[in-house]
């Protein structure tokens, strides 16, 4: 009967802690930039437009000039912490190309994150961001990311952000967040009174 008793609070303490919280608390990926889904959280585009070449898919500038795609992802709970990957590909065979990644908990002030050159002549750089979130976002309940693409004159796609090939699938984005650990009442009751039960089985059984 001991041998009950142990058992039984191990998976009332088993059931605890998977309710308190495992994997993240928001999670948002994509992999075809062209898709709705992979522009649920685009808050604003400034000069870009998707763009396409056989089988790959991109972000690019729309016209000479930096193009500029923001992100925008607002939690109904502040954040302790995070993962982020953003891609951004720049070529050089038309000249310097150069791509950047910024992040701001505001949407006003920027805070540049990755910056991408491609020397002219030089076939490729990437100029991604994989990796946990920056500390500046703990306590915050708001994310922005911004992609600055600055093609090589002409050719617009010497500059790409999300580059994603149909012939191998990969995500090109992804977030994903955990917030302020917070008790879960119901886990916190549940193993509360869950113990008082034992303690009184224990009792009766052995006291």
């Amino acid at each position: 009967m001991k041998r009950l008793v142990v058992y039984a609070f191990m998976i009332l303490l088993s059931f605890f802690f998977v309710q308190i919280s495992y994997g993240y608390d928001f999670f948002y990926s994509y992999s075809d930039p062209s898709v709705a889904e992979a522009q649920t959280y685009i808050d604003s585009t400034i000069n870009a437009e998707i763009g396409r070449y056989g089988d790959i898919v991109y972000w690019q500038a729309a016209n000479r000039g930096t193009g500029t795609i923001t992100f925008h992802f607002e939690f109904p709970e502040t954040i302790a912490d995070g993962d982020l990957y953003m891609r951004t590909d720049a070529f050089g065979w038309a000249g310097e190309a150069r791509t950047f990644i910024d992040i701001s908990t505001d949407g006003s002030n920027w805070i540049n994150l990755v910056e991408n050159i491609c020397p002219g002549g030089t076939s490729w750089t990437p100029g991604n961001y994989n990796g946990a979130l920056p500390d500046l976002f703990n306590g915050e309940s708001d994310i922005w990311l911004r992609a600055r693409l600055q093609p090589a004159g002409w050719a617009l796609n010497t500059a790409e952000l999300s580059r994603y090939d149909n012939n191998n699938p990969a995500e090109t984005f992804r977030l994903g967040v955990n917030y302020a650990a917070v008790p879960v009442p119901g886990a916190v009751y549940l193993l509360g009174t869950g113990l008082v039960a034992l303690a009184g089985l224990r009792k009766k059984l052995f006291g």
